[in-house]
């Protein structure tokens, strides 16, 4: 082995011996510096203390979560959908006095009313909706009305 190649091996090795002592002084005050004015005791409670408030978030969280099943679950069978349409069911009368209203919820479950108006009287109907469909025999406009209200909850 050469001279030169000796002096270049010490050197490294007093390199990285001078490194490694730098990195020690700054670990060492880093330390100091989180230990500061702490016992062991002192960073016990910390520790403690933080793992309290992670239960606690760890516990908010799950409630959340039932809240926003819960919130969800009630969304989904309110009425999400209102459709309305005049009309006029009689040519020798005028006036678009008569309606149709759909009200149906996120399953297609809900009721359509409809009024039909003439000069001696009015009649209000109520059909059932069960999964966009009734058990009734709907007239056009409450078909259009249910078709309406049932593309707008798909939207």
């Amino acid at each position: 082995m050469s001279t030169n190649a000796v002096y270049i091996a010490l050197g490294a090795a007093g390199f990285i011996s001078l490194l490694s002592i730098v990195g020690v002084f700054i670990l060492h005050s880093r330390l100091k510096s989180l230990m500061n004015g702490k016992t062991g005791r002192d960073l016990e409670e910390g520790i403690a203390s933080i793992d309290k408030k992670l239960v606690a978030i760890e516990n908010n969280e799950e409630l959340l979560a039932e809240a926003i099943d819960n919130v969800d679950r009630r969304l989904r069978s309110s009425i999400r959908s209102v459709e309305m349409t005049r009309f006029n069911p009689f040519e020798d009368q005028g006036g678009n006095h008569s309606f149709a209203i759909s009200l149906v919820n996120e399953r297609g479950d809900g009721v359509v009313i409809s009024s039909l108006y003439s000069r001696e009287r009015m009649s209000v109907f109520a059909k059932h909706i069960k999964k966009g469909a009734s058990d009734i025999e709907l007239t056009e406009e409450e078909q259009d009305v249910l078709n309406k209200g049932l593309q707008s909850i798909k939207e």
